[in-house]
């Protein structure tokens, strides 16, 4: 049990982590023209299933392919990889506010939504933190037996899940 203070310093530190630098918005839009890359670079849009396939690419390469793609405008993928190398990349047009609960949920896809029917899909992307599952769940020996860390710990009980959205959109539309 004498553990469970750290336990719960390293759950917190990596709520933090998450929230400020996996889910930070610049990030998201990187993560979305990497995918955006990737679905017309690669033979049907996804990565082989079959182990040998799959293991057959590695980060260099896709790194090589960017920075190909990105100095020609006849490449699959050139608009994407031009974005990610030159750091052209969508910007933040709508971030969830913190008000947007209850009826106002889908308030930033609604967002999102309309924004693409405006100014076209290719300029319009949803980006949000994945939502957390349940809390987590650990063993901890108190007195001989072990029990459940939930049990022991309001801190891990009470770790907000992020709620990270955002609406990103071709900079030249930003302001409008």
């Amino acid at each position: 049990r004498g553990g469970l203070e750290s336990a719960e310093a390293l759950m917190l530190a990596r709520y933090f982590m998450f929230a400020q630098v996996y889910y930070h918005p610049a990030r998201l839009a990187y993560d979305s023209h990497l995918k955006d890359f990737l679905a017309e670079w690669l033979d049907g849009g996804m990565f082989p299933t079959d182990p040998a396939g799959h293991l057959g690419y590695n980060d260099n390469e896709v790194l090589s392919a960017i920075r190909a793609a990105a100095r020609d405008p006849e490449a699959a993928g050139h608009d994407a990889a031009r974005r990610i190398v030159k750091r052209e990349h969508f910007r933040v047009a709508y971030r969830r506010q913190p008000d947007d609960i209850g009826a106002r949920a889908l308030t930033t896809r609604a967002i999102a939504a309309a924004t693409a029917k405006k100014f076209s899909g290719e300029s319009v992307r949803y980006g949000a933190s994945p939502r957390r599952g349940d809390p987590p769940d650990f063993p901890v020996l108190d007195d001989g037996s072990s029990v459940s860390s939930l049990s022991l710990s309001e801190v891990l009980t009470k770790l907000p899940a992020s709620r990270n959205e955002y609406v990103f959109v071709e900079p030249s539309i930003r302001r409008e």
